[in-house]
């Protein structure tokens, strides 16, 4: 019980120190490019970028408790698979290496390993979502996912994406 206190406490400290910094530096991470509009242009292979530090979800959340599914792939090598609402939810995280159009999965829980397609492309699926990610094989939630190409759009149309973000920084720092 101690030893998850002290988990506890640094996650927090850490989270407050990152929360501080990106404070500091105005809008936090680099913001995000959009994707090109052509498909060669939107390859996985062309524009690695897009499929990460973005928010990836299954639907747009209107208020805090809607439930809804997010991935996070941080430049690290490191994701996260979260389901559930701003309040309460449940998180994997995962390890994964990008080879071309693939991404070889570990989901540190179970050791499960998992070989995934992806790809990243402009679209019109789900507005405001500009963004699609197809993940065929995903070993935790859905096939496809949605997100803006910029935080701007993103930060308009779900407030709480920030925090959402830091969050999931703070839990990939537990790993």
């Amino acid at each position: 019980m101690k030893d998850l206190r002290q988990k506890l406490l640094v996650t927090s400290v850490l989270a407050g120190l990152a929360m501080g910094a990106l404070a500091l530096r105005g809008c936090g991470s680099e913001p995000n490019k959009p994707a090109a509009a052509t498909t060669d242009d939107t390859s996985p292979s062309a524009k690695p970028r897009d499929l990460l530090n973005r928010l990836w979800f299954d639907k747009l959340p209107e208020k805090r408790t809607d439930e809804v599914s997010i991935a996070l792939f941080f430049s690290g090598g490191i994701g996260l698979f979260d389901t559930g609402s701003a309040y309460r939810s449940t998180f994997e995280l995962f390890e994964f290496e990008r080879k071309a159009a693939d991404l070889d999965f570990v989901l540190l829980h179970d050791n499960k390993r998992a070989n995934v397609k992806y790809t990243v492309t402009a679209c019109e699926d789900k507005p405001p979502f500009d963004l699609c990610l197809v993940l065929e094989g995903n070993p935790r939630g859905p096939k496809k996912l949605y997100g803006f190409a910029y935080d701007d759009d993103e930060a308009a149309k779900v407030p709480w994406s920030r925090e959402l973000r830091d969050a999931a920084r703070a839990h990939a720092k537990m790993r």
